[in-house]
């Protein structure tokens, strides 16, 4: 028995390709995004009430290194939660279409994929 299961990254293209189509592609980036700007935005007021000359000490490398600390963690969590995004909204559509046959797709892979 062959099982065949979505991977992340084909998820998100397929969301994001539906979501241009129909036009609503910042409410994807909007709540992959939104949420991670904290750990940045406190990195960065970290960085500014620090007063280190950022290049010149250890302690300025730390801030910087918790910038970009910050930066990372912004990508890679608005990549993770834009496919989490993107995984809801096709459980969204397969169940407001009331196509429950996709939406057991979806249930069987995951069962299939936590024995």
């Amino acid at each position: 028995m062959k099982t065949t299961l979505t991977s992340p990254f084909t998820l998100l293209k397929q969301a994001w390709t539906r979501a241009l189509q129909r036009s609503n592609i910042f409410s994807f980036l909007i709540l992959g995004a939104i949420p991670q700007l904290f750990s940045l935005v406190i990195s960065v007021l970290i960085a500014y009430f620090s007063r280190f000359d950022l290049l010149s000490n250890t302690e300025g490398w730390m801030i910087a290194g918790l910038i970009l600390f910050g930066l990372l963690t912004l990508v890679v969590m608005s990549v993770v939660s834009a496919w989490y995004t993107a995984l809801l909204y096709h459980v969204y559509q397969a169940t407001a279409a009331g196509n429950l046959a996709r939406l057991t797709v979806y249930i069987q892979q995951a069962k299939q994929v936590t024995v």
